[in-house]
């Protein structure tokens, strides 16, 4: 018996003085879009403006004001989502520097970020994603993040209110780093709570996560690689947690911690333990890819982290992502781009946008492919180098 996947598809976008774009229009097909043109006219944009509809914010970890178009007051985004059903989702964002960002669905705004994340699951695949593999723990955290949330709102909460806890614990440790004795800490102890009870939580769904990933990642690298190396993943917590079996015993493991580490974190002024100091660790057999694998390994590894994400996030959803490809066809010769656009064009991966500089051979595509004209840019941006 086949498996039917709920789907929900980007019609049309509207971008307003938004990077390149002072007043764009764009239509798109249910397949594969292919945004076309020379580098610097707004092709990556395009997608960092879908992205941010369905993540609230840029895949390029690029700041709300240096999204608007240089010498404009704001920028307005509005993207209407189509379900195969027919029903339809209007969403618009508006950040202004002055009231920041704003979202609607349906003209009814929205009071929550969780209320947006999820709700239009987003898999983007670019050349700064690198840095996943190859750059420090940060990455893998934020990749670890960025998936969860999309699967579970209530993840995405706690995530955002450890974060609030931990930015008030903070400035409680600078405020009383020169008091002697100990009488202060108990202003610090609710601070302690907020961190161990959405702490603990956090660190305990991503222990879940990399268990039912690993298996995804391995089916995905087998795929693309075509090798007998065998991925793996180590989660690394800040904090010891051998032999924690349930939630109850991660939070005590983690509020045992805290006690021990308190005086190094009064010297430094600055939280040591917790969830912001966890660490991904991605191996090829016996070797640490960060360190000792070769560049082909760490392109192949992302390509499957990719593919995993996007597996995942369709089994626990019962939905396709967008996928966003940013000039992946690059590195790839015409046989491989001929090869990768079929895979495409199948239909497996639902809406797909991929960003390239030219037309590439779309002869052996048998499925209906949507090609957009990316037009140059209104006035050059100072603020910019090139960002597609």
């Amino acid at each position: 018996m086949s498996v039917y996947f709920f789907r929900m598809r980007l019609r049309s976008l509207r971008l307003r003085y938004f990077r390149a774009h002072a007043d764009s229009h764009l239509v798109f097909g249910p397949g594969l879009n292919l945004l076309v043109g020379p580098n610097g006219r707004g092709k990556t944009n395009v997608l960092e403006a879908i992205y941010v509809l369905c993540l609230s914010k840029s895949f390029l970890g690029v700041e709300d004001r240096h999204l608007v178009q240089f010498g404009r007051p704001f920028f307005e985004l509005e993207g209407v989502f189509e379900t195969d059903q027919g029903a339809e989702r209007t969403v618009r964002v508006q950040y202004h520097p002055e009231t920041g960002k704003r979202f609607w669905i349906n003209m009814a705004p929205l009071e929550r970020l969780a209320d947006l994340v999820g709700r239009f699951p987003v898999v983007v695949f670019a050349p700064h994603d690198r840095r996943l593999t190859m750059d420090g723990p940060e990455e893998r955290r934020r990749f670890l993040d960025t998936v969860i949330s999309q699967a579970s709102p209530l993840y995405l909460e706690d995530l955002l209110a450890y974060r609030r806890a931990m930015r008030q614990r903070n400035a409680l440790l600078w405020a009383h780093r020169h008091e002697r004795g100990t009488a202060w800490l108990e202003v610090l102890e609710p601070w302690n709570y907020a961190l161990i009870h959405y702490g603990s939580r956090i660190v305990w769904r991503r222990m879940q996560f990399v268990e039912a990933f690993q298996d995804l990642l391995r089916r995905a690298y087998e795929q693309v690689a075509q090798v007998s190396e065998e991925p793996r993943i180590r989660y690394r917590p800040s904090f010891a947690l051998e032999g924690a079996a349930s939630l109850e015993e991660v939070a005590e493991r983690f509020g045992t911690a805290l006690r021990d580490i308190w005086p190094l974190e009064r010297r430094q002024a600055r939280t040591l333990l917790g969830p912001h100091r966890d660490e991904l660790i991605f191996y090829l057999d016996d070797i640490e890819v960060r360190r000792y694998a070769s560049q082909g390994q760490h392109r192949t590894l992302l390509l499957a982290l990719k593919w995993a994400q996007y597996a995942y996030l369709e089994a626990v959803l019962e939905e396709r992502p967008l996928l966003l490809l940013d000039d992946v066809l690059g590195d790839l010769d015409a046989h491989r781009s001929a090869a990768f656009l079929q895979v495409l064009a199948r239909g497996g991966f639902g809406q797909v946008f991929l960003s390239a500089t030219e037309v590439p051979d779309l002869a052996e595509t048998k499925s209906e492919v949507v090609v957009l004209e990316i037009q140059p840019r209104v006035q050059p941006d100072p603020r910019e180098i090139d960002h597609g």
